[in-house]
């Protein structure tokens, strides 16, 4: 009995001061103060999936939906996530952590802006584009407002400059309306291709001897490929649009027109880089 009272005790008191041990971490665990937010508890944590600090949703459990990112859906227009409004896979009980829906001034949308798309269907109908009425019967030119409508009416409103940065411009109806901004007294600047103002049907030396002002890349191993307008420094037009017949009534084709002015401005800026850099490809008729 000695024996036993006297090899059990250490192992019985080790035991107690075991669980003793245990009880205390029990109580600091409980003590410790919890993440107040999800943003606290995330913090040290990797950046959730989906981009540096963007926040993907996850779809209710047995729904088959994948997730998706908030701020990706914000920024897609339209059908995007938006406080308030029903989410990807119901209503949401709050915006998600850390996502930001980008107001229009931060977008740059200040302006206004608006989308024209090729082709038409036909082109137009002079007289009617005139305010005319058209007795031609069998009239085969459109009679209804067209996207090459569209952009003659901003060439129209050029009251002071016109900068144009062009691929190629082939299109008559397009040129002419150029050539009357000259006839106003607009001071009509044009950067265009070396190779296409060459080519058949090309319109710059027409414009050239209108009074357009005109420079090209002389560059053999690339082409001035923009396509853009800024008019009066006050509207930008600009798109996939090559000024051309075969743009107007074949391919498929955009014009963004806006009027905001940190776009005019970047645009503007870009245009008098190249006129600087081509000041030694100044077209003239014999040229052409």
């Amino acid at each position: 009995r000695h024996f036993f009272e006297l090899h059990s005790a250490p192992s019985i008191a080790g035991r107690s001061r075991q669980r003793m041990g245990i009880c205390q971490s029990a109580i600091k665990a409980l003590a410790k103060p919890q993440p107040q937010d999800e943003d606290e508890a995330q913090q040290g944590q990797r950046p959730p999936p989906g981009g540096q600090g963007e926040v993907v949703a996850s779809p209710p459990l047995g729904s088959g939906r994948k997730p998706v990112s908030y701020a990706s859906a914000a920024g897609s227009g339209g059908g995007g996530h938006q406080p308030g409004n029903a989410g990807p896979w119901g209503p949401p009980a709050a915006a998600a952590p850390h996502a930001s829906y980008p107001s229009p001034q931060q977008h740059g949308q200040s302006g206004l802006s608006r989308a024209v798309f090729f082709p038409d269907s036909a082109m137009p109908c002079r007289k009617y584009a005139a305010g005319r009425e058209c007795r031609r019967h069998n009239c085969e030119y459109a009679h209804t407002r067209t996207s090459l409508m569209e952009l003659l009416d901003e060439l129209r409103k050029a009251r002071s400059t016109l900068d144009i940065c062009v691929f190629t411009i082939t299109c008559n109806e397009i040129a002419t309306g150029i050539k009357e901004a000259i006839n106003r007294g607009v001071t009509v600047r044009i950067i265009t291709d070396d190779d296409q103002m060459e080519s058949q049907g090309s319109d710059v030396e027409g414009l050239v001897k209108a009074g357009a002002q005109t420079r090209h890349d002389n560059n053999n191993r690339s082409h001035m490929h923009h396509k853009f307008a800024v008019v009066d420094r006050a509207t930008l037009l600009s798109g996939s649009f090559n000024w051309t017949r075969s743009a107007v009534l074949t391919n498929r084709e955009n014009i963004i027109i806006t009027t905001d002015p940190t776009l005019i401005n970047s645009f503007a800026q870009e245009f008098n880089k190249m006129w600087q850099l081509y000041s030694g490809n100044v077209v003239r008729t014999s040229h052409v």
